[in-house]
């Protein structure tokens, strides 16, 4: 039988718990290629991800950047005319 107290015991488990979790994201980033994309921005900028991310109901900066990111890749393969016009600053 352990000496381990309970509370000694929970802590332990607690710990194991969030190493086994750490593990886990760590295994889902490399698996996806996750990688950090630092990004500076100014002010206009913000403002047009601020409305992105109302309108789209967006929560977080990522989830629409990364959306955003994808369907303009899937429009420049589809229609790269659409595209050009849509990436034309003059457009704007």
């Amino acid at each position: 039988m352990s000496q381990e107290s309970p509370v000694a015991r929970k802590r332990r488990l607690a710990r194991e718990r969030q190493t086994n979790r750490r593990q886990r994201i760590a295994q889902h980033r490399q698996v996806m290629q996750a990688e950090i994309l630092k990004l500076e921005i100014y002010g206009g900028t913000r403002a047009d991800l601020d409305l992105v991310r109302s309108r789209g109901g967006f929560e977080e900066d990522a989830e629409a950047l990364t959306l955003g990111i994808r369907y303009l890749a899937r429009l420049a393969q589809t229609d790269p005319d659409t595209f050009a016009a849509a990436m034309n600053p003059r457009n704007a």
